[in-house]
């Protein structure tokens, strides 16, 4: 009922108004959607296939509550690679802490994270994560911001660190093929696009099957939050109006549209009325 009452609650022009003038969120920005069913419900009722090749899958809160189909196509297509899947549950690494200037609370966060985490890369297992942003703040800001007394630790967990697209990439020779005549517009996440190899997603698109356009499209104009904010949202979508928006709005042959950010996926929303896929859904839905 919850998920139900507040998704209702967030459409009406009262509640718009009083979060714009509460939380400064423009009333002109749709806010995320609750599922039904979060994925922390489905996988305490799922029966994970065993092997002995483990794999840690990070969920975190976005995929969690708005998204859960994106953790479940990820099991199953890990699953399929042949790996078992465990999870961690952490809600946030400390990306939102850190976009907004919370270094003390962001360190809290990564030297928690670091001694939870340390007893999977001790057993050199993968950690592999859906929301980029996240993932790769364990991979990177965690080895700036840890005490010393962590930072080795934080070393190891960096090297074990992937996101979905790169594992998938690494392991590609695992993932089946599909007999496709579908092509796929691919924008990739700002942190991606910083800190991992460019064209992972469209390797791993191509090698499944897909005709593979990857965008030059820069930043979505999300970025994290500030495409909410009450006096940036027209500035957000200015800049995914430059190349993003037009490159799926005049796309002639209907492809789908991967965008592996939350944010970003929420942005292509708001500004074309096409729904972005994660990688994980595309290829759940083909092989």
């Amino acid at each position: 009922m919850f998920p139900s009452l507040a998704n209702q609650f967030s459409n009406l022009d009262l509640s718009k108004k009083m979060l714009e003038n509460i939380a400064g969120i423009s009333r002109n920005r749709t806010l995320p959607k609750f599922a039904k069913q979060t994925f922390k419900s489905w996988w305490k009722s799922y029966e994970c296939k065993e092997s002995q090749d483990v794999v840690v899958l990070h969920v975190d809160i976005f995929t969690n509550y708005h998204e859960p189909e994106i953790a479940i196509s990820a099991v199953k297509v890990l699953e399929k690679m042949g790996f078992q899947v465990l999870v961690t549950f952490v809600d946030t690494l400390g990306r939102p802490h850190l976009s907004k200037g919370f270094l003390r609370e962001a360190k809290e966060i990564a030297h928690q994270v670091i001694s939870e985490w340390k007893h999977y890369a001790d057993s050199e297992f993968p950690i592999i994560g859906l929301e980029p942003s996240e993932i790769l703040t364990a991979k990177d800001e965690f080895l700036d911001l840890c005490e010393d007394e962590y930072l080795k630790d934080a070393q190891q967990i960096a090297k074990h660190c992937y996101t979905f697209e790169e594992f998938l990439a690494v392991n590609i020779e695992r993932i089946p093929r599909a007999e496709l005549s579908e092509s796929v517009i691919i924008h990739q996440h700002c942190h991606s696009k910083a800190l991992t190899k460019k064209g992972l997603s469209s390797k791993v698109l191509s090698h499944i099957g897909f005709e593979v356009n990857e965008l030059d499209s820069g930043c979505c104009g999300m970025a994290g939050s500030f495409g909410y904010e009450k006096d940036k949202y027209d500035l957000s979508m200015e800049i995914g109006s430059q190349r993003l928006f037009p490159a799926i709005i005049e796309d002639k042959k209907r492809s789908n549209v991967c965008a592996s950010g939350f944010s970003c996926r929420h942005q292509i929303h708001d500004g074309t009325g096409f729904k972005a896929k994660h990688i994980s859904v595309l290829i759940s839905e083909k092989i």
